[in-house]
């Protein structure tokens, strides 16, 4: 794929990778190279798997109807507006292969399966780079540049990946609203870290709102995630969407999530304190910078005298410690790194590895 640099991971999360080359449990491997809740899943979520095991001798329901309405409640809008999928990723599978564009926008830096997505569906990527002064997020003069393409499909983060910042909403609105007829995908897998409202509320006939419950809720190995947007194009979606695709414990846990407000809450507030202190102790560090975020990564720019991130992620490696290595996010540039936001513990203990292997 255009951009991708070789021999660098195309994602986070090789836990298991790293642990079975090292020769150790993965349950010693500190993989600070994916987002997920340092809090861990909900209070009581095991539990209900549990039980929820006794019934897989049945098949699941077909397309996750009563996680489907429960969602619909969840953002107040009719459950005709809703998809249901395995995992986000999956989504921008099924979204690409049934609006088969033939142009297509991606505001970089950005998540690499947007492009893999489109690549595979055959359409042509205007790569829009949006510049670091503006902590990657997407302004008006680069609305500008990547209409200039008429597009059929656009994606567009909000955080933005790897930075973490909140793209401006007014500058979102116009783009919108300056795209249609052209559907432009909002990408909010990690928006449930910030006290933001989402999007997926509202009613632009061109506006589809992707949204995550696998980060916020630390689900990954059970993938799940769901989309919202207007009836039409949801239908035109879920005719070309694979039946029994969420299996039966992820649609039981998605239920379960969606009533844990307290849980929410008390992710956000420790999230929100952990980023602060893993973003001192990592400024602190000679020739580190860091850039300002709202969710629960942080992306650091190292400059002399620090080391190179390729020598650092190497050492930090050797030592069971994953970070991600940020040369393949286009626009981002080989200095860079990103970090999870982890438990206050294991934070120190990133700071310290990296103290220590900084300078030698």
């Amino acid at each position: 794929m255009a951009g991708k640099m070789p021999g660098l991971p195309e994602h986070g999360g090789r836990a298991f990778e790293v642990a079975r080359r090292l020769g150790l449990p993965a349950a010693r491997i500190l993989d600070f190279s994916a987002n997920i809740n340092p809090l861990g899943p909900p209070p009581g979520l095991k539990r209900v798997v549990i039980r929820a095991l006794s019934e897989i001798g049945n098949y699941p329901e077909p397309h996750a109807e009563p996680l489907r309405a429960a969602l619909a409640d969840h953002h107040a809008v009719e459950p005709s507006r809703v998809l249901v999928g395995n995992g986000s990723t999956a989504l921008f599978y099924l979204l690409c292969r049934a609006l088969r564009p033939r142009r297509a926008v991606v505001f970089e830096p950005a998540f690499s399966e947007y492009a893999r997505a489109l690549t595979a569906a055959g359409a042509r990527i205007s790569r829009v780079v949006t510049h670091r002064g503006r902590l990657f997020c997407p302004d008006r003069p680069r609305i500008d540049q990547a209409l200039k393409s008429e597009p059929d499909l656009i994606f567009v983060a909000r955080p933005v990946s790897p930075g973490g910042a909140l793209p401006d909403g007014a500058v979102l609105a116009e783009l919108i609203k300056r795209a249609a007829p052209a559907v432009v995908v909002l990408d909010e897998a990690f928006l449930d870290f910030t006290p933001q409202k989402s999007w997926a509320g509202q009613k632009d006939k061109n506006l589809i709102v992707t949204r995550s419950l696998t980060k916020f809720f630390a689900l990954t190995g059970l993938r799940l995630g769901y989309l919202v947007g207007p009836s039409k194009l949801v239908a035109r979606l879920n005719a070309l969407d694979e039946p029994w695709s969420v299996n039966h414990l992820a649609q039981k846990a998605g239920l379960y999530c969606l009533d844990q407000a307290e849980y929410a809450a008390r992710t956000r507030r420790t999230v929100d304190r952990l980023r602060l202190r893993l973003a001192a102790g990592i400024e602190a560090l000679p020739g580190a910078q860091v850039y300002p975020a709202t969710a629960n990564y942080l992306l650091t720019r190292v400059d002399e005298p620090g080391p190179t991130v390729p020598k650092l992620a190497a050492r930090l490696e050797a030592e069971g410690i994953l970070i991600r290595d940020c040369a393949n996010f286009r626009g981002v540039g080989p200095n860079h790194f990103r970090v999870a936001v982890r438990r206050e513990a294991e934070n120190r203990r990133l700071v310290a590895a990296m103290r220590k292997r900084w300078i030698d």
